[in-house]
C-alpha cells in the first residue's frame, strides 16, 4: 500500500477545564472519554518550560496533552491508523531527582497500553516511543531545566548526585535527534509497528537492567505473591 504522510497537529488549551475523577472513567474506553468538551484527566506537553523552583505548583500532567490528541485522531467512524505517543526511558524506569517527570511519562505509558488494547481490534495501532538521552536542550538551564532552590543533605547521594551529573551530560547525550526523526519515519511506515519502541543504546541498557531486577524479585517473592488468591 502507498505510504501516507504523517500530519502535524497543533494543540491549544481551552477553558474552563472540567476535571474527571477516576470513578467517572473506570470501565470507559479512552477515546470517547477524552472527547468530552473541555475534559482534563490531569501531563505538561513535552516542551513545557520553567517549572516553579520549589514545585509548589507542579506542572500539569502530560496526559492532559495526550488525551485531546486521542480525541482528535480517533473520530467516528474509526478508520485504521497509528497513534504514536512519546514517552521516555524515564517512563519505563524511574530516575532519582526526576520523579515528577518520570511519573508523567509512566502515565503516558499506561494510557497508551490501554489504548492499544481498545483500538487494536478496530485496526488502529498504538506505539509508545521511549527515547533515551538525546542531544537536545532539555537539560539547558537557560531554556528548559529548572532546579529547586532548596537542597537536602540526606539526598546528596541520590537526587543530589543527579543534579551534579546533569551539567556533565548536557549537550553530551549519546542520542542523535536527527537519527531519532528518521526512526520515527520508519516507524510510521511500518506495516506492523510495535507497542513499544525504545530508542538509544542507553535506553536499551536501562530497560534490560530493570527487567532483570523485576524478574529476580518476582522469583524471590513468587510464593508470597501466589499465596494471596482465594
Amino acid at each position: 500500500a502507498d505510504s501516507v504522510p504523517a500530519a502535524m497537529i497543533t494543540l491549544g488549551w481551552t477553558e474552563p477545564i472540567t476535571p474527571i475523577s477516576s470513578a467517572q472513567v473506570i470501565g470507559q474506553p479512552i477515546a470517547p472519554m477524552a472527547a468530552r468538551p473541555n475534559a482534563r484527566v490531569s501531563v505538561p506537553v513535552r516542551n513545557s518550560r520553567r517549572w516553579p523552583s520549589r514545585m509548589a505548583n507542579p506542572p500539569p500532567s502530560r496526559i492532559a496533552g495526550t488525551l485531546p490528541q486521542v480525541a482528535m485522531v480517533i473520530t467516528s467512524p474509526i478508520m485504521p491508523g497509528h497513534i504514536v505517543n512519546i514517552a521516555s526511558v524515564a517512563g519505563y524506569s524511574g530516575y532519582a531527582g526526576f520523579g515528577v517527570y518520570s511519573g508523567t511519562k509512566f502515565a503516558v505509558e499506561g494510557l497508551s497500553e490501554a489504548l492499544h488494547l481498545e483500538l487494536a481490534p478496530l485496526g488502529v495501532n498504538v506505539t509508545i516511543v521511549e527515547p533515551g538521552f538525546f542531544r537536545t536542550d532539555i537539560l539547558d538551564h537557560a531554556t528548559s531545566l529548572v532546579e529547586a532552590d532548596i537542597r537536602f543533605a540526606d539526598y546528596d547521594a541520590t537526587a543530589g548526585a543527579v543534579r551534579e551529573f546533569v551539567p556533565q551530560i548536557n549537550r553530551n547525550q549519546p542520542g542523535d535527534a536527527v537519527k531519532l526523526a528518521y526512526a520515527l519515519i520508519e516507524l510510521a511506515n511500518a506495516p506492523h509497528p510495535p507497542l513499544r519502541l525504545p530508542l538509544g543504546t542507553d535506553c536499551l541498557q536501562r530497560i534490560t537492567e530493570k527487567d532483570a531486577v523485576v524478574q529476580r524479585e518476582r522469583e524471590s517473592w513468587r510464593a508470597v505473591a501466589a499465596s494471596t488468591d482465594v
